[in-house]
Order: structure tokens, then C-alpha cells, then sequence
């Protein structure tokens, strides 16, 4: 399934906190055990890349959302941890294509 059909089946993304590499894969196990295959990260740092990682090791086909993309140094990282969806608003150009030429969606924040 792809991240636009999980997220409209799911009805929800859970923002998700910091937490070590592997007590990701634990997290990542529990959500999709409880029908969330998805989790929304704030990726700004090499760590959260590793606890992205470690979530999608965990569980085949669990996606990861970003949050907090605002440049192209944190869209980069955002592409690094594997994020198949941004929530951000008012990208400039270029970092809407940074993340469209990675296969990463973008839509606006919910609330």
C-alpha cells in the first residue's frame, strides 16, 4: 500500500518522541500491532535518522512522516531517514523539488 492510502485508511499520524534505536523498533512493532503503520517524526539530527531507520527495519512497510522540514539541509535529512511524506507548509521551490526528485510527498500540517 502506499503512504496516501495508509494515511486516508489510518485516519491518523502519530507524532512520535525521541527515543533510542532500539526502543524504535519496539515502538514501530506496538504502532503497527495497534493498526498504525505509520509514524510522524521531528527528523533534525543523524539520531533521529537512526530511529527512523530502525522503525522501518522493524516492521515491513511502516512509513515515516516528517515534520519540521523548513530547508533543504533538513529535507535532505528528512530524504536520509527514508521519510515517504513531509507535513510542511510554504517550502521554497527548490526544496519542494529536493523532495519530489526523492519520491517524497509533501502536504500541508494537520490541525
Amino acid at each position: 500500500m502506499d503512504i496516501l492510502n495508509t494515511v486516508y485508511l489510518t485516519g491518523i499520524v502519530p507524532l512520535v518522541g525521541k527515543v533510542s534505536p532500539a526502543e524504535a523498533g519496539d515502538m514501530a512493532r506496538a504502532l503497527s500491532m495497534g493498526g498504525l503503520p505509520l509514524a510522524a517524526l521531528h527528523i533534525k539530527s543523524a539520531k533521529d535518522v537512526a530511529q527512523s531507520r530502525a522503525m522501518q527495519q522493524a516492521v515491513e512497510d511502516f512509513f515515516i512522516c516528517a515534520c519540521g522540514v523548513k530547508d533543504e539541509a533538513s529535507a535532505r535529512l528528512a530524504v536520509e531517514a527514508g521519510a515517504k511524506l513531509v507535513f510542511a507548509t510554504g517550502l521554497e521551490e527548490g526544496v519542494q523539488s529536493l523532495l519530489a526528485e526523492n519520491g517524497v510527498l509533501v502536504l500541508p500540517p494537520l490541525s
